[in-house]
């Protein structure tokens, strides 16, 4: 079985050709400037979409900061995942750990039917893991200072000279250049209302 941590993965690839080049707002290429100040990412939700963002954008030179909405830890999913290339690369290319360090491996799997018959299966390999596992080992690269738990986004608005401005919970702002949505779905409270956001 080949190594997950040097699979292709062109998603990464793509990334780090995008990352790698600045464009001027009339989407000519520019060389990056060591005179700039390193853009401001805000990132919304600090689950497993929101570390790997703040891991990539922070190795791209920005200056990110995340904010999860959930007070201490996050709380266990219960659900299992099977680690594709991309993720398998980001994790070596990062070094947050090799795949095989938060997975199991299997040679291929099998189908029954409900009486237990094997009724087909494949032999592709693959990496299992379990959402918990890799969200710790993902957030361990993220510090501490960059990750702000119970720490709810409540509105952003556009800046007339670009960029957003994010109202947090506590009625703090920031300014950033790059808002990035990681956030997941809540499941509603049982006394809230039914138009909650309802259009003035």
């Amino acid at each position: 079985m080949t190594s997950a941590s040097h699979v292709p993965a062109p998603l990464l690839n793509a990334r780090e050709r995008f990352m790698g080049r600045h464009f001027d707002l009339d989407g000519t290429a520019q060389p990056p400037s060591d005179s700039l100040p390193p853009p401001r990412v805000v990132v919304v939700g600090g689950s497993i979409g929101g570390c790997c963002a703040a891991i990539a954008l922070a190795a791209a030179g920005c200056d990110v900061q995340v904010h999860e909405r959930t007070p201490g830890e996050l709380p266990s999913q219960g659900a299992g995942l099977v680690i594709q290339p991309d993720m398998a690369a980001f994790l070596h290319h990062y070094g947050v750990c090799a795949a095989e360090d938060v997975a199991v491996s299997s040679s291929g799997r099998q189908y029954v039917d409900r009486d237990n018959a094997v009724v087909g299966g494949d032999d592709t390999p693959q990496l299992f893991s379990a959402w918990d596992v890799l969200h710790r080992a993902l957030k361990a690269q993220v510090p501490a200072a960059w990750y702000h738990a119970g720490s709810a986004v409540e509105r952003v608005d556009e800046c007339e000279r670009g960029g957003v401005r994010v109202v947090l919970s506590d009625g703090q702002t920031l300014d950033a250049e790059l808002l990035v949505g990681a956030d997941g779905c809540a499941a509603p409270l049982a006394d809230a209302p039914s138009e909650t956001y309802e259009k003035e």
